[in-house]
């Protein structure tokens, strides 16, 4: 999932008659919706845990399955969020190597230092609780480990150490691979007039890519290749440039016809993926188009809750496991009581998480910014020869 604590910032997006916008703006409905999400996996974890067996059965459908089995729906919001800030990062850059450098460095920080120290607390937790339960301990190879540092567990197939990391190894390659495109597209139109006409075979070869990865399911590819989930980073970088740029009838088609085909093929996959992600493509396109993208001021503590959300994706499910027992005994059985426990669960996960973003996530992702500030340059691309 992406992080992202800071508030999403937009300068200069394109108001309605084409002119430039002079205010900074923030886009504070994508802060909500990285939060919802991330407490959408944490509930759906909860019910993993098959301790509120009873409020579950008592639920209606298709509420139940909505709220808590549909909860894992919750990655696929990540990965199309993603999609547009990358997007937004890189539109209208002089990619070059100074700057690829300077933007990988600063994904890293925002990244690496909570990823890498969530790592020993997932490791610790199944520790602690082998010994409970007098097993034993079970510690990751040491090549599990060095895999998991470098985001490469899921293409080497080696177990994971905690449940949620999975989808980190996508997202680094989702950005690598956008960083990549965006070098080669401003290093060919800097250069002569025919390479810069062959550029556009980049963006074509990008929404064709994301046409073909929406046609198959997730595993499609070899586990951990990104084109599997491709297209719901792809559709997020289209809404973002057919919503928020509003750059011409080609993106627009493009995210039609990658959100057609994903909820077409929908009903034939096996995880709950491509229809919260089309419907939050879809929904970001509207609201970028609408102007709501910037709305949500008045719900601080969802626009909160967004700023946690990469540490609470990051230390809930550990957080989980070391109280599951706990809450149980605490509570009991019981619509009530599961209720209590659902509560209790989220209180120590927010908690929990608050205290790792105070602690970790804050200072590195303040040390990013300050790092890109020193670095910045103009962002103008060169005219071509």
């Amino acid at each position: 999932m992406t992080s992202a604590s800071a508030p999403l910032s937009a300068a200069g997006g394109p108001a309605a008659d084409g002119s430039a916008r002079v205010v900074t703006a923030h886009f504070d409905l994508l802060q909500v919706l990285r939060g919802l999400a991330a407490l959408w996996v944490v509930v759906f974890h909860i019910w993993t845990l098959q301790s509120i067996r009873t409020l579950y059965a008592a639920m209606p459908s298709p509420w139940r399955e909505l709220v808590f089995d549909d909860g894992r729906g919750g990655v696929a919001v990540f990965f199309v969020l993603s999609g547009f800030v990358i997007a937004h990062s890189l539109w209208g850059k002089r990619v070059d190597a100074r700057y690829a450098g300077t933007f990988a460095i600063r994904r890293s920080l925002r990244l690496d230092p909570a990823y890498w120290l969530s790592i020993p607390l997932a490791v610790g937790t199944t520790a602690l609780i082998a010994l409970a339960h007098g097993e034993p301990l079970g510690w990751p190879a040491t090549g599990t480990v060095i895999g998991h540092l470098l985001y490469l567990q899921e293409v080497l197939g080696l177990p994971e150490i905690q449940v949620v990391y999975w989808t980190l190894t996508y997202e680094v390659q989702f950005y690598l691979v956008t960083l990549l495109g965006a070098w080669l597209w401003c290093h060919a139109r800097a250069r002569s007039r025919r390479a810069a006409q062959a550029a556009w075979l980049l963006p074509a070869a990008f929404i064709a890519s994301a046409v073909a990865s929406s046609l198959g399911d997730q595993q499609w590819m070899p586990p951990g290749v990104f084109l599997n989930y491709w297209f719901a980073f792809a559709a997020g970088a289209l809404a973002y440039a057919a919503g928020w740029r509003r750059a011409g009838a080609t993106p627009v088609v493009a995210l039609a016809l990658v959100a057609g085909i994903a909820l077409w093929r929908a009903p034939g996959t096996v995880e709950v993926f491509n229809t919260p992600a089309m419907l939050t493509a879809l929904g970001l396109f509207v609201a970028a188009r609408a102007g709501w993208l910037t709305t949500g001021g008045g719900q601080r503590w969802l626009i909160g809750l967004g700023a946690i959300s990469y540490s609470l994706y990051l230390v809930h499910f550990p957080i989980l496991m070391l109280s599951g027992s706990v809450v149980r005994r605490v509570f009991g059985d019981g619509i009530v009581n599961d209720t209590g426990k659902v509560l209790a669960y989220l209180l120590l996960c927010l908690g929990g998480a608050t205290l790792f973003w105070r602690l970790v996530e804050a200072p590195t992702h303040r040390l990013a910014q300050r790092y890109g500030r020193a670095r910045s340059r103009p962002t103008t691309p060169p005219a071509a020869a």
